[in-house]
């Protein structure tokens, strides 16, 4: 006849080994941080968030084959990472053994193990850290890789040491023409109060002042013009009112003088326009 006790019993799995239980314990709730004051009789509790579900099981393994049953428990308990727990009460759970399992065998009940096993609920594991473009930093690095090649390829081919004062009065011209517009477009989105609109306006009205003799020197040539376009970025902190700004400045150079005659000069003259 068999017992009471045993024929309550009822099956539950763990991974892939069966076993028995009789009841369910369960342990739900949030976590908390208890914050207590000095000179202050009332606590505070921080919630951190709910807690994962612990269960509580009283496995059984018994039967026939129990050597075989509990050895195959024991291995289930002992695999790496979270398992599967189909249990008549919790349904089927993914979980880990929270702590290690104890095990509880007599010879008053032969043929019988008890498997006192704690696990806790384990979700998703979260997505790992991975490395990620630095698209801006890129964008940079190109912009300085462009200037730089600007600067060396203007530096390689004006040349104004080689032609009389007035066969360079077309490209002072021009150059007057592109530091007022660039003058002019900041002046258009920024108050004229500011500090650094005055600081912009010294910086080009110094760079006209000596323009002959930086014309002879393309390189530190290149660096001021650079250096001027480029602090409008700064003095704009809009990105929509700096790019209008450098909007008007887009189309400087786009007509570039023929030479009126075939001379030696005249095609420098124009190739240094250009």
């Amino acid at each position: 006849m068999i017992s009471p006790w045993r024929a309550a019993l009822l099956p539950a799995r763990f991974r892939n080994a069966g076993f028995f239980v009789q009841g369910a314990q369960t342990q739900v709730g949030r976590r908390t941080a208890l914050h207590e004051y000095p000179q202050r009789d009332e606590a505070f509790s921080e919630d951190l968030g709910q807690q994962a579900d612990r269960f509580t099981v009283e496995a059984i393994v018994i039967g026939p084959d129990y050597f075989g049953a509990r050895d195959a428990l024991i291995a289930a308990l002992k695999g790496r990472g979270p398992g599967t727990l189909v249990h008549p009460w919790y349904g089927q759970r993914t979980v880990a053994l929270a702590s290690p399992a104890r095990i509880a065998e007599s010879p008053e009940e032969g043929g019988l193990a008890r498997f006192t096993l704690e696990f806790v609920e384990c979700g998703a594991a979260p997505a790992e850290p991975h490395a990620r473009e630095d698209t801006q930093g890129a964008v940079e690095d190109a912009a300085d890789n462009a200037l730089d090649a600007i600067e060396e390829d203007f530096a390689e081919t004006f040349d104004a040491e080689s032609l009389p004062e007035h066969a360079n009065a077309s490209v002072l011209d021009r150059v007057n023409n592109l530091l007022t517009g660039a003058l002019s477009a900041v002046q258009g989105v920024i108050s004229p109060a500011m500090s650094a609109l005055t600081d912009f306006h010294a910086a080009i009205q110094l760079t006209m002042a000596n323009i002959t003799t930086l014309i002879r020197a393309p390189a530190a040539f290149a660096q001021r013009v650079q250096g001027i376009i480029g602090s409008i970025n700064s003095l704009v902190k809009s990105p929509l009112y700096a790019l209008a700004s450098y909007r008007g400045l887009f189309d400087f150079g786009s007509q570039v003088s023929s030479p009126a005659a075939a001379t030696p000069a005249r095609q420098r003259e124009a190739a240094n326009q250009a």
